[in-house]
């Protein structure tokens, strides 16, 4: 799998996007200070901003795992050792780059059903960066032709300076 990292840049401020890696923001820097980084998918986790579609936490072993219009729908577990389906799966998929440029660009992921969501979908991310600021706008398209539950978000995992996780490069 490719490793391409997308990098936005204005002023003193630069921004690394990591489509490979469920879109996440593998870094955030502004001058010297590194406000995260993210080489791998494990450190995306515990390092970065991803983008969180679905739910917060679904029990798996709570079955049917949810109910919808009188149907039941079973996910399965996706984090680690966790019995629970957590932060839905677009932050565990690769995502494709729709547009670049020094200061802004588009990502998107499109789901089709399977056993971790059973619903098709679509969410975009699109990032704009000037010398002062970090603009982020999240849209979502029910692909599935019926209503499906949605939650939208960050999950931010920046390290804690008082933890000497940022550095000076």
């Amino acid at each position: 799998m490719s490793t391409h990292s997308i990098e936005l840049r204005a002023g003193e401020l630069r921004l690394a996007l990591r489509p490979d890696l469920g879109g996440c923001i593998a870094g955030l820097w502004l001058g010297g200070l590194r406000c995260c980084a993210a080489p791998s998918r494990h450190n995306c986790r515990r390092r970065g901003l991803r983008a969180a579609t679905r739910w917060c936490r679904i029990p798996t072993a709570w079955l049917p795992a949810l109910s919808l219009a009188g149907k039941d729908y079973s996910t399965e577990a996706n984090f680690d050792d966790s019995p629970h389906s957590v932060h839905g799966v677009a932050w565990q998929r690769p995502w494709q780059e729709l547009s670049a440029s020094d200061t802004q660009a588009e990502i998107a992921y499109a789901h089709e059903p399977d056993a971790h969501w059973p619903f098709a979908f679509e969410v975009r991310q699109r990032f704009v960066l000037d010398a002062g600021s970090l603009e982020m706008h999240f849209a979502f398209s029910n692909k599935a032709g019926q209503p499906q539950p949605v939650g939208l978000g960050w999950h931010p995992y920046f390290p804690s300076a008082r933890a000497a996780a940022c550095t000076w490069s």
